[in-house]
């Protein structure tokens, strides 16, 4: 997000709020070998076994935009709160959390995903679309039952013998359960599993996305990213305990859905380079192409 008359998201660093970062190795009893330290460091410099970038939190000089508050962002992981006002993102009639997210969730199981931007709490979702351009160019409207520690996104350094500790690699996913790896990183934000993901229900999705443009605004729904060569979706089953044999299949447009394809019956949408073998037959045999691809003026998806 940027501009004059956008509001800074409460997770956006501030120029006022930056800290030089000297770090070093210190001996660490615990593993018996070296871990990444500040010269003069406190407990709360590490968080799950891992050190945190030091920022201030006054929210002083300019926003950075491209940057985001490492202690911040990891407040409203923990505590679930909207990376935009600052306030919970948890629904009060539900206790489901509201999650908007920019791209496929990648993950192995269906109903769960991870992370690193914050949820979004409903009142903020049409703001936060129309604003980000990453959003714009795609991105689905979630909710989760919980979410819960699982990786982090660092920098990774080596011990020098001049200079204390030298950059490796930049915004590297280092997982929590990776102890060794986690010794020599410098934690720039926290990466949560998802929960119990599901797309949210279609009437509120609509009503979240009306208000912004329709010719801008993403898809309501993703297919999850290609994994072992196979394109997955996100939506649920159509009935309890059975999946949806998606055999009723449409081309999309833009309006409001992007190029792709859905199906009539679950409303399950694939981008066009992820639509799954058996429905891309379906799409390509001439008798439902004929009868399903909707017309360029056709602004339904019902």
């Amino acid at each position: 997000m940027s501009g004059a008359s956008v509001p800074v998201p409460y997770i956006t660093a501030w120029s006022g709020e930056a800290l030089p970062l000297n770090l070093t190795f210190a001996a660490d009893p615990e593993s018996g070998g070296l871990r990444l330290s500040y010269p003069d460091p406190v407990d709360q410099d590490w968080r799950y076994g891992v050190l945190r970038a030091r920022q201030g939190l006054t929210r002083g000089g300019q926003p950075v935009w491209q940057l985001v508050n490492t202690l911040r962002q990891w407040r409203c992981m923990e505590y679930r709160l909207c990376q935009v006002c600052g306030r919970t993102a948890v629904d009060a009639d539900t206790g489901r959390t509201w999650w908007v997210l920019a791209d496929d969730p990648e993950d192995s199981d269906l109903g769960m995903g991870y992370a690193n931007a914050p949820p979004t709490c409903r009142s903020c979702i049409p703001a936060a679309i129309a604003s980000c351009p990453r959003l714009r160019r795609g991105a689905g409207v979630y909710t989760v039952s919980d979410c819960s520690p699982y990786a982090v996104l660092a920098h990774t350094f080596e011990p020098h013998p001049e200079h204390g500790a030298t950059l490796v690699e930049r915004n590297a996913l280092v997982l929590l359960e990776e102890f060794r790896r986690l010794t020599c990183a410098l934690s720039q934000q926290l990466v949560v599993i998802l929960e119990n993901l599901r797309p949210a229900h279609a009437a509120a999705n609509e009503d979240l996305t009306e208000r912004c443009d329709p010719h801008s605004a993403p898809g309501q729904w993703w297919s999850r990213a290609r994994q072992g060569g196979e394109a997955r979706d996100h939506r649920p089953p159509r009935q309890p305990g059975g999946a949806c044999d998606h055999l009723r299949v449409e081309w999309t447009y833009q309006r409001p859905l992007p190029d792709g394809a859905r199906c009539r019956d679950c409303d399950t949408w694939w981008r066009l380079d992820l639509i799954p073998a058996d429905v891309a037959a379906r799409l390509t045999d001439e008798t439902a192409s004929e009868k399903n691809r909707p017309c360029a003026t056709d602004r339904r998806h019902s």
